[in-house]
């Protein structure tokens, strides 16, 4: 039943890396023996994501993370030296640009990629040294897809796919978000932000945002 609340604390305990420090040395032999799942989301979908959540100046889900909204702006920006950009960003009267996160990220700064796992790169959370893992879902067919998992392990429940409830995941606002805001960008700097994630989109073969089955991967068309 807690399964909804994927970001708060009754979930950390369930998450491998989690699982690794508190068994220890156990923690091979343990594996070997549990049914494991893991749900991956098309990147281009969710750098979108992570940037209005965490970097943006929306008032629903912005300015999660005004130290790195500082960093990319002075990066970014030319500004006067009696300008205070700290209580700009706190009263969401300036933000980073979905471009500027972009070439923050590219000039190879771990700050962004590090302070977050919104951020990071998805394949780096699976442990892919000690685990196999037996399903790996695309989040944006979660729910109908690990019915057959938690039939496996006893329980009659399904993973959520979205906090947005449009039926069509085409449709979701991040969708359409990521399509608009990444077709917006030189092909030169979108090429060069697939290289940072080039091995989540190999993973599951994900369309990418010029695609009209985007944000599903290629292999189930």
């Amino acid at each position: 039943e807690n399964l909804p609340d994927v970001h708060l604390d009754v979930s950390l305990r369930y998450r491998l890396s989690r699982f690794a420090r508190e068994l220890k040395g156990q923690y091979d032999e343990k594996i070997k023996t549990a049914t494991s799942l893991v749900a991956f989301r098309n990147p281009w979908v969710r750098a979108v994501s992570g940037y209005r959540q965490k970097l943006s100046n929306e008032e629903t889900q912005g300015n999660a993370l005004p130290k790195i909204q500082l960093a990319i702006l002075h990066s970014e920006r030319i500004f006067p030296r009696d300008v205070a950009l700290k209580p700009q960003i706190e009263a969401l009267e300036v933000a980073p640009t979905f471009e500027e996160y972009v070439r923050f990220t590219l000039k190879g700064s771990d700050n962004i990629l590090n302070t977050d796992p919104h951020f990071a790169p998805q394949h780096t959370f699976l442990k892919v040294d000690k685990v196999r893992y037996d399903y790996i879902i695309p989040m944006e067919f979660a729910e109908q897809m690990s019915t057959e998992f938690f039939k496996k392990v006893g329980l009659k429940t399904s993973l959520p796919g979205s906090y947005d409830k449009q039926n069509d995941p085409r449709l979701q606002t991040s969708v359409v978000k990521a399509r608009e805001l990444f077709s917006s960008l030189d092909k030169e700097l979108v090429d060069k932000f697939y290289e940072v994630y080039k091995w989540d989109f190999m993973l599951l073969d994900y369309s990418n945002f010029s695609d009209p089955h985007f944000p599903f991967p290629n292999s189930y068309y």
